[in-house]
């Protein structure tokens, strides 16, 4: 019976096979700092970015509201002059403006009165060739207030900002179109927008600088406890 010689696995098979795991083990050891890389970012960049957005949010809320409450600025005083004149024996007619107002093209303010009801009494503004009239609710609400200011849509597409004031026998209301209000809005809306976008541009820069500073800091400390340690001691 004859033996067999084992096989042997030729040296540089051996070799390149050493090689191609040492390679492997590389890919995957870089593989894996990367992904600790990120992670790290990540959680860095996380607080940083829900900040900003909610700064962000903030900001545009503000200024959105500014733009807005600076819209009723001249609807108040008429809205208010009215109802005191009204209050002191003036007629509906003579308290509202002698041209005719169509809100739908013109950005004028316009003026009516109503009786306790909401029937309307005297008005300066025409849409579709009649005074508009608003939801009742829209009057009643400033009664036991000083007004009722709201964004009132007679037509789609036609917004109106209006305020609302109660004098003895009934409502005053004056409103304005509001068509070079919103593109105003729409334009603080896209700046906030852009600006977040960089915050969060900026803060992932950031983010993956301090990120792979500390990799950097962590892994000098691994190495000087590696080279003080004695022998017998083991880092991890």
């Amino acid at each position: 019976m004859q033996v067999q010689p084992p096989n042997r696995v030729p040296a540089q098979a051996r070799i390149l096979a050493v090689s191609r795991g040492s390679r492997g083990a590389s890919e995957n050891d870089s593989g894996s700092k990367r992904g600790n890389l990120s992670t790290w970012a990540f959680a860095l960049w996380l607080p940083a970015a829900a900040a900003s957005a909610v700064l962000a949010l903030t900001m545009y809320a503000t200024v959105q509201q500014s733009i807005r409450s600076a819209a009723d600025d001249l609807q108040i005083q008429l809205a208010e002059d009215a109802a005191a004149d009204l209050n002191d024996g003036s007629s509906p007619e003579s308290v509202i403006p002698t041209d005719t107002v169509d809100p739908t093209e013109s950005l004028a303010p316009f003026v009516e009165v109503f009786d306790r009801t909401g029937g309307i009494l005297a008005s300066s503004a025409s849409v579709s060739g009649k005074p508009p009239v608003p939801p009742i609710g829209v009057l009643t609400a400033s009664l036991g207030s000083d007004r009722n200011a709201v964004t009132w849509e007679p037509l789609p597409g036609i917004r109106i900002a209006a305020v609302a004031v109660a004098y003895d026998d009934g409502y005053v209301l004056a409103g304005r179109s509001m068509r070079v209000i919103e593109p105003r809005e729409d334009t603080t809306l896209i700046l906030a927008g852009l600006g977040l976008l960089a915050a969060w541009v900026a803060a992932a820069a950031v983010a993956f600088y301090s990120a792979s500073t500390l990799r950097r800091l962590t892994r000098a400390s691994r190495r000087r406890r590696r080279s003080s340690s004695t022998p017998d001691e083991k880092t991890f």
